[in-house]
């Protein structure tokens, strides 16, 4: 798969997810991210979540 096929994917998927769930004030999807300490180069893995934060950039999606 290609990234945007990947990011794609995930905006499906967290739209299903948070389509499910119900809130007072509406749905509410919280997506955690672990493993981070993993990625061996210090520069990238501060990068990450920059990176990632992209991920849900439409009118569906807050972060």
């Amino acid at each position: 798969m290609t990234l945007p096929e990947i990011v794609d994917s995930l905006r499906q998927f967290l739209r299903f997810a948070a389509s499910r769930i119900s809130a007072k004030d509406g749905p509410r999807l919280i997506v955690g991210i672990d493993e981070l300490d993993k990625i061996e180069d210090d520069a990238r893995a501060q990068q990450f979540p920059n990176d990632i934060n992209s991920v849900p950039a439409s009118p569906d999606f807050t972060s």
